[in-house]
């Protein structure tokens, strides 16, 4: 159990147990004393806090062992809920959860081209989305947007946004919420999908690096448990890599980056990999040409960060059969320190579920601020 000052301790420990009750439950209050460190009474007293706030609720009781039988806590899934968005292009994400982070419904739109358009469609989905599920505006806590851009998301900012050009410098952020009548909670995307895949890890790995690879390509890195984000909220645009400058320079310079995805020649292009799955041969060298190119970044990273886990996700995963068992055999070629790859647990909604984990964990910090005025 941690010690320090009293408010800051009662806030950590009811933060764990809500944490650990969402990801393990149902637990009993003798389960959570023991794999918290906690002693009982302690439990026992945030559990009751917690229970006459409704964030949790006894569902059952338990077999007993010889003593009194366990009574069964879960997070009242009823509580609460969010949504998570995930701005991307062609295509925007939207989905609807309780605060368990189970997925109720979800919806998808064309990515628009103006601001107000923007706005306009994701509003309209999530009224669509919350009206089919019997719910109200009232009944919205959180959402949290995933965002294809660099994103200061202590502000809210979206500094650039390749794709959603029209979106930087504006107040993108604070007119969803007045729309919503619900607090935003906004990253990069590739970094939400650090968050989303952290999330059901058994164990939290020192170092993690979350690389999407389709028509836009990018790196979240997770250090001790935080997420990497740079000096200037930049960190992982691998997407602008040069990795053989002649040949990706060749076309003159683009100081908005993108290096890497306009030189690839099968991945993110739906003709080609069309082809190359019906056999083509044309289509097919295309397609090794890409597995080196990947491979070889890949290879950049590993050498650069050393994660201890290096996790696959992106629209890749529609034709990982293509690529992935080659690059996997071209990165072990070329280095020695080369990790073993693994595919995304939320294969292409990484990114809309790290958005809905962030809004989950907006509405357990409130839960703390609220109960003891920190």
């Amino acid at each position: 159990m941690l010690s320090g000052k009293p408010e800051l301790l009662k806030k950590i420990n009811t933060g764990s147990i809500v944490d650990m009750v969402r990801r393990d439950g149902p637990l009993s209050r003798a389960e959570l004393a023991k794999r918290l460190h906690m002693s009982r009474p302690t439990v026992s007293k945030l559990v009751s806090e917690l229970l006459a706030e409704q964030v949790l609720v006894e569902i059952g009781v338990g077999p007993s062992s010889g003593g009194k039988k366990p009574i069964y806590l879960q997070i009242n899934s009823k509580g609460a809920y969010v949504i998570g968005v995930h701005v991307a292009y062609p295509t925007i994400r939207i989905a609807l959860a309780n605060n368990l982070g189970d997925v109720l419904k979800r919806g998808a739109i064309p990515a628009p081209d103006s601001l107000d358009s923007l706005l306009d469609e994701i509003v309209s989905q999530a009224h669509e989305l919350l009206g089919t599920a019997k719910l109200t505006a009232n009944d919205l806590s959180a959402v949290g947007v995933a965002f294809s851009g660099i994103v200061n998301p202590q502000q809210g900012d979206i500094l650039y946004a390749r794709f959603f050009p029209f979106v930087k410098g504006t107040t993108f952020k604070e007119q969803l919420e007045q729309r919503l009548r619900a607090p935003v909670f906004i990253d990069n995307d590739v970094y939400m999908g650090v968050l989303g895949e952290a999330s059901v890890l058994d164990r939290q790995p020192y170092s993690l690096a979350f690389v999407t690879l389709g028509a836009m390509i990018g790196m979240g890195m997770m250090i001790e448990g935080q997420v990497f984000r740079g000096a200037r909220f930049a960190a992982g645009e691998i997407g602008d890599m040069l990795i053989d400058a002649p040949r990706q320079l060749s076309g003159g310079y683009h100081p908005e980056g993108g290096y890497l995805e306009r030189w690839l020649g099968a991945l993110g292009n739906e003709g080609v990999l069309r082809a190359a799955q019906a056999g083509s041969e044309a289509a097919l060298a295309l397609v090794r040409e890409d597995q080196t190119k990947l491979a070889v970044m890949l290879a950049n990273i590993v050498s650069l960060f050393d994660p201890e886990r290096l996790i696959i996700g992106g629209t890749i995963l529609q034709v990982q059969d293509l690529f992935l068992p080659q690059i996997r055999t071209l990165l072990k070629d070329l280095t020695g320190r080369a990790i073993e790859l693994e595919t995304a647990h939320y294969s292409e909604d990484s990114e809309l579920i790290g958005g809905i984990a962030k809004a989950i964990q907006s509405l357990q910090q409130k839960i703390s601020i609220k109960q003891h005025g920190i």
